[in-house]
């Protein structure tokens, strides 16, 4: 018997690791050997060279045995591996905030052998479209090759051949604070992809690049593709790692908008947005799959940032609570998206958050409300959602199927909605 709350009947779809037929995991350990073969082809240069490691803000699946894997292999071709995060604006855009992205991930000074590198100066490299500087960190002065590693997906904000992975890692990342403000003045005029092409030109015929490591994450947010790149290459290779990751983006299977999203956590750790606007919309054009977004918490990983949560309707205390405006706010203006930065409703706890979306909702919440609720945006291995919602729902063309388990939508002892994802 389906229990409810307020009359609001859910049912689960099931965990989409069962969903074989759609799509086979790759073994990483595979991949993994593969990469390390690849990696030794590379780092056929001369001994004794500094070799820094470009990493990346975002929570990859095993990002930490891929970058223990090449400092290891850099050691074992008598080079020196050095890591410089390479992130941009986030973290503060400061070595402490970064390094601490990078040690929460398992990245650390120990386990790796690696020295940690920032400076707080830049370099100017040369300016693109006259007048717009492009800049990168001053320790890139103190290796001898740069190979930069990042995910390679749809950006949250543009479309084009190249969005967000490595050359973006290389202008932005590397460019930290002043780089992702001067890189985001130059979109606001000529468009994204025209900025980051001319950028990465300017800075590719001017650093030392060994090759990319370029990582694609499948449905389930494990890595279905691990690829070493030569540097003469990657005008070419990327936009094929970014037409694979758009083929992998495990969007919803809606027919029609639904009424409220519920999303468990945002975070800086799932995207530039807090959240993959290809899953729920609500950037790039895409429209917002539900009419109000809930989002119940800020992930742990994305230590205070809290962009994206512009975009959110209603929010809880305990998610405001870990909001680290400094942080979020550098974020926000070096990327000029004030709107995402700004505070939604937010109440002491879910039950009063749920009160106020039936104010907000036209027909109020109940029987043939249409919800949906995920866990992130890169978890989509089980959703939740109402009776109402199977109704516009398309499980043909999807990596989802639904079970027959039912769960009741109610509350714990601190009024917040009790767990089933």
């Amino acid at each position: 018997m389906i229990k409810s709350f307020q009359n609001i009947e859910v049912k689960l779809i099931m965990n989409l690791r069962k969903l074989e037929m759609f799509y086979d995991t790759k073994d990483f350990n595979l991949l993994y050997n593969q990469y390390l073969s690849e990696i030794e082809d590379l780092l056929s240069i001369q001994s004794e060279k500094r070799i820094g490691i470009l990493a990346t803000s975002r929570k990859i699946k095993n990002i930490d045995r891929i970058i223990l894997g090449l400092c290891q292999s850099i050691r074992e071709s008598k080079n020196y591996p050095v890591i410089i995060p390479s992130m941009g604006s986030h973290g503060g855009g400061c070595f402490e905030g970064q390094r601490k992205i990078l040690h929460s991930f398992g990245i650390n000074e120990e386990n790796t052998g690696a020295n940690f590198l920032l400076s707080e100066d830049y370099i100017n490299i040369g300016n693109i479209f006259g007048n717009y500087p492009v800049v990168i960190n001053k320790a890139i002065e103190e290796v001898d090759y740069i190979i930069p590693v990042n995910r390679v997906k749809p950006n949250p904000g543009f479309n084009g051949k190249y969005e967000s992975g490595l050359l973006k890692s290389l202008v932005v990342g590397l460019g930290y604070l002043q780089g992702a403000r001067n890189f985001h003045k130059a979109v606001e005029d000529f468009g994204f992809e025209s900025a980051l092409i001319e950028s990465s030109k300017l800075l590719i015929n001017n650093l030392p690049i060994l090759g990319y490591i370029g990582i694609i994450e499948d449905p389930l947010g494990e890595v279905d593709s691990l690829k070493v790149i030569d540097p003469t290459s990657i005008y070419e290779e990327e936009p094929k790692l970014l037409k694979h990751a758009y083929d992998l983006v495990p969007r919803l299977p809606l027919t029609d908008i639904a009424d409220l999203l519920i999303i468990d956590e945002i975070g800086k750790n799932f995207g530039g947005a807090g959240f993959d606007p290809c899953v729920i919309g609500g950037e790039k054009g895409i429209q917002k799959i539900a009419k109000l977004f809930f989002v119940r918490n800020l992930s742990m990983e994305s230590f205070g940032n809290a962009i994206g949560m512009g975009l959110m309707d209603f929010t809880t205390r305990r998610f405001f609570d870990k909001i680290d405006l400094e942080v979020t706010y550098t974020n926000g203006l070096s990327c000029n998206i004030l709107r995402s930065v700004k505070i939604p409703l937010f109440y002491d706890n879910d039950k009063k958050v749920l009160e106020a979306v039936e104010q907000s909702l036209r027909q109020g919440l109940g029987c043939g409300t249409r919800l949906i609720w995920i866990k992130n945006t890169s978890n989509l291995s089980s959703i939740l959602v109402s009776n109402d919602t199977l109704k516009i729902l398309d499980l043909n063309k999807s990596f989802f199927k639904l079970t027959e388990e039912e769960f009741q939508l109610d509350y714990n002892k601190e009024l917040n909605l009790m767990e089933h994802i």
